[in-house]
């Protein structure tokens, strides 16, 4: 399974951002906390909004907010994105019909900029809260 078809380069990032349900202490974080699969890095944001509602979803934009999260490495991304692509809504065969992509965005740490997989929303805003 290819991570990613735009930016074959970026295949190598074994990088994860975090929000909303994944982040440490939410009802969702045993799926990422596990020393077998990866490893938290500290604390960061991305610039965009977050949808909230009965999911949370990342929309990515430059309108001076952030998306408060986390950054992992992961072990072995193909097989963990296996599984989590399913749980998030995403085929990455077929945009059209993923709730969410998963894709590479800039994140910022103490540490400075990073780039990371994320998921990012894939639906239009009407009638989100």
């Amino acid at each position: 399974m290819a991570l990613s078809k735009q930016h074959p380069a970026e295949e190598e990032t074994n990088l994860f951002f975090v929000y909303g349900a994944l982040m440490r202490g939410r009802e969702r974080a045993d799926f990422i906390d596990n020393p077998d699969k990866a490893r938290f890095i500290g604390a960061g944001k991305a610039r965009g909004t977050l949808d909230a509602g009965a999911f949370s979803g990342m929309r990515e934009g430059n309108n001076g907010n952030w998306v408060a999260g986390e950054l992992h490495e992961l072990f072995d991304p193909e097989i963990f994105f296996e599984t989590l692509d399913l749980i998030e809504g995403c085929w990455p065969g077929q945009p059209e019909r993923s709730l969410c992509v998963r894709k590479i965005i800039s994140v910022t740490t103490n540490g400075g900029a990073q780039r990371a997989w994320a998921y990012v929303f894939n639906q239009p805003p009407a009638g989100l809260h």
